[in-house]
């Protein structure tokens, strides 16, 4: 059986599958601003990698990954080669992030690659969605009191409050198929 992505146009993009047009209708509902495969890039391995989101206000590269971890050499090596060594601030880092397929009741989900994060909505920034692994990547704040809110990922085994996918429309066809 072939298990192959469906692809999608949103927005007036052409994403190589429904998951990624629903990553996108996602970030829109988020209000964050996205880049879809905006560039190759040349790994230290030598490895050609197209990213399929940049996240130009997170500083963050996302991949988007159905249900399963494969295939994710490409972008731990891109976490690895854009890590900051030394006395540089934590939020000049370049970020990459996982973001995966939807978990029970639509929840959205991801994962980084070293670590764990999860989705704040940043009231130190006129309530901008970022990522916290720690610190909330808008404000780079460590002591995230009650100008924070907290979604986590829908396979986090930390109780709290998801983010619910938004769908991308389907055409027609789609819609019956499902």
């Amino acid at each position: 059986m072939d298990l192959s992505a469906v692809p999608l146009v949103y927005n007036g993009v052409m994403f190589r599958s429904t998951l990624e047009a629903d990553w996108a209708a996602t970030l829109d509902a988020l209000g964050v601003y996205w880049q879809y495969e905006p560039i190759a890039l040349r790994l230290p391995s030598g490895a050609v990698y197209v990213p399929d989101f940049y996240l130009p206000a997170l500083n963050a590269w996302a991949e988007v990954k159905g249900p399963h971890w494969e295939r994710l050499a490409k972008p731990v090596e891109l976490r690895a080669t854009l890590a900051v060594a030394g006395g540089a601030g934590w939020w000049e880092q370049v970020h990459v992030v996982v973001l995966e397929a939807p978990g029970p009741g639509d929840a959205a989900s991801w994962h980084v690659p070293v670590g764990s994060c999860w989705l704040v909505e940043c009231g130190e920034r006129q309530n901008r969605f970022a990522w916290d692994d720690g610190r909330c990547w808008a404000c780079q704040r460590e002591d995230l009191g009650g100008s924070h809110y907290f979604y986590r990922p829908a396979r986090a085994p930390a109780a709290g409050p998801t983010w619910r996918m938004t769908r991308a429309p389907r055409p027609e066809p789609l819609r019956r198929a499902a």
